[in-house]
């Protein structure tokens, strides 16, 4: 979507969407394979505990994937290629090496940026001053986010000894996650006050704000970090809109 506002054609934001998506089954199916014996032991309803998938498939998948996306994104321009490599990356890490050593909220505060600016780079081709104000904004809300993941499995986490960020915060997580998402608006808000913003992304914008209300309204075991991640992407949508309608971009 954010390739297509950029003035990407079609078939060039579904190449970059399906290379994105490609990334994120290839970070998942990576974190699923790391943790299914956590998984099985948490009772986690996970495809490989239960016998949906097998190892080897899932290690194909992830390997596959993986690739795919790099070729995709890569196929596009090699500063796009780049960009996806380093997100896949911080997913990578994520799973493997920094949340053991209770730095996985840093995938999350640095890889969140990236998507901004891979979907625009790679519909438009340049990247004007906007676009690092959402980025920016991005910040905070991938601090948000990393403390709402880790709040839905606070307790297996605890036991399976994954020191989160959110085991750190205790029960002040979700204050700090509202706190976090709080400013990343903030910033969006400056951002219309210096660039400007109007249209329908206007409304696109209040819907992402009141989504994101409701994820950090729900209890944190349920899908609450979902409806907040889906929140901010309405929210990350509607504010380049609103913000390309004002012609800033």
């Amino acid at each position: 979507m954010i390739a297509a506002i950029a003035g990407a054609a079609p078939a060039e934001a579904v190449r970059l969407g399906v290379a994105m998506t490609a990334l994120q089954v290839a970070i998942g199916a990576t974190n699923d394979l790391v943790d299914a014996e956590r998984d099985a032991a948490a009772g986690r309803r996970k495809p490989i505990p239960l016998g949906l998938v097998d190892v080897r498939s899932a290690g194909l998948l992830a390997a596959g994937s993986g690739l795919g996306g790099l070729v995709l994104a890569a196929s596009v321009n090699p500063a796009v290629g780049g960009l996806a490599a380093v997100g896949l990356g911080l997913g990578l890490g994520y799973d493997l090496w920094l949340r053991w050593l209770g730095l996985g909220w840093l995938a999350f505060v640095l890889g969140l940026p990236l998507v901004p600016v891979y979907g625009w780079l790679g519909g438009a081709g340049v990247l004007p001053a906007p676009i690092f104000g959402l980025a920016a904004a991005a910040v905070p809300a991938g601090l948000g986010l990393a403390v709402a993941n880790g709040l839905r499995d606070v307790a297996a986490d605890q036991v399976g000894g994954v020191p989160t960020i959110a085991l750190r915060l205790g029960r002040f997580g979700r204050s700090i996650a509202a706190l976090a998402h709080a400013v990343a608006l903030g910033i969006l808000l400056g951002g219309l006050a210096i660039w400007g913003g109007d249209g329908v992304g206007l409304a696109a914008l209040g819907v992402g704000v009141a989504l994101l209300a409701v994820g950090l309204l729900l209890p944190p075991a349920t899908r609450a970090w979902e409806a907040q991640a889906v929140g901010l992407a309405v929210v990350a949508v509607g504010w380049l809109a609103a913000v390309r309608s004002a012609g800033a971009v």
